[in-house]
């Protein structure tokens, strides 16, 4: 990247290396008894890919009155599995900022599918053909997580990835 420093006149060249990208889905709805603490409406649940393709996960806050200051309410680590009757799910482990202890919490995925195409190939799963035909593709995707212990629903939506 090319900076002009406007009270020198000079030019100066940034190289810049990207070395997380992320997927953010962000919580719209909750149906049921949420045991995740760090579920919660609005907030963004953020996938990560890094070079060693670990499959970090963040949860993120986002204060309403000061939008472009967010704040991390959890750190943790995500997977995906499928199943022989193509059931896929998502499992989280999670640590709190203010807490030391790590939770586990099991949810099978649903919602339109078209999503897991994404994960599928940013994430490296490996799965053969995942099913998301559609005849046009999807506004947006939508992503439902069900807890398996007790089938709370939780709505999300894939963020519009923003290049600008």
């Amino acid at each position: 990247m090319n900076i002009l420093d406007v009270n020198s006149g000079n030019t100066v060249t940034l190289n810049i290396t990207v070395e997380n990208f992320y997927i953010s889905f962000k919580i719209k709805e909750i149906e049921g008894d949420n045991t995740n603490e760090f579920f919660q409406i609005n907030n963004d649940i953020r996938f990560i890919r890094n070079v060693d393709n670990t499959k970090p996960v963040k949860v993120i806050f986002h204060d309403p009155t000061n939008f472009y200051s967010p704040y991390t309410r959890a750190e943790g680590y995500f997977n995906i599995e499928r199943s022989d009757a193509n059931v896929f799910t998502m499992t989280f482990s999670l640590q709190g900022v203010e807490n030391t202890e790590i939770e586990t919490f099991e949810y099978t995925m649903g919602g339109d599918g078209a999503y897991l195409s994404i994960f599928n190939k940013v994430f490296d799963f490996n799965w053969s053909e995942v099913d998301s035909s559609r005849s046009a593709p999807p506004i947006e995707y939508k992503m439902t997580l069900t807890n398996n212990t007790n089938g709370c629903k939780i709505t999300c939506l894939l963020q519009p990835l923003k290049f600008d």
